[in-house]
């Protein structure tokens, strides 16, 4: 993984760094890269190596980042691991998320949730609602090319601090509350 800083949204952008910023060859990689700002102004990046690319362990990771979100600074912390059975050999997609001033790691575990929903985020709205935005095939048509993954919007609701989300859906979502 890098990072990579453009003066307009639109890019262009640059890498101007020397070396990756994550690169756990030996694990498999590092992908499904998640940056987290804190309500204190502290910025963190989330991040998970593709252990099961290549049969071994996969592990969530945490990691503060400088200021400027280029560079990572302090320990490394190992989160999670793929250790359950449930949870075959699968771990990702990590997102931190606040919610009444709480803190929730939010994550794609087990093989069964790989192929359905692949990468997501969990976003609230001004009306204080909060939904899971993710990509993912269709029930009937997991794999193909046709129609491919496609856009999914989903309620969540919050249960003692953790969140409950209604869905999979295949229906139009309203948003209102």
């Amino acid at each position: 993984m890098g990072a990579a800083i453009a003066d307009d949204p639109r890019g262009p952008f640059v890498d101007a760094s020397r070396k990756p910023l994550i690169c756990q060859a030996d694990e498999g990689g590092s992908i499904d890269a998640s940056p987290y700002l804190h309500t204190d102004g502290t910025a963190y990046l989330y991040w998970k190596n593709d252990g099961n690319h290549i049969g071994r362990p996969t592990h969530l990771y945490g990691q503060r980042l400088t200021t400027d979100g280029l560079t990572l600074t302090g320990e490394r912390v190992r989160l999670l691991t793929n250790d359950k059975p449930w949870q075959a050999h699968v771990i990702e997609a990590p997102q931190m998320v606040q919610h009444d001033g709480r803190l929730a790691l939010s994550v794609l575990l087990g093989e069964r949730l790989r192929h359905r929903r692949l990468r997501g985020r969990i976003r609230h709205r001004p009306d204080g609602s909060t939904w899971l935005l993710y990509h993912a095939w269709p029930s009937e048509a997991i794999g193909s090319v046709t129609p491919g993954r496609q856009l999914w919007l989903d309620r969540v609701d919050w249960a003692e601090g953790k969140p409950v989300v209604h869905g999979p859906t295949a229906t139009p979502q309203s948003l209102a509350g």
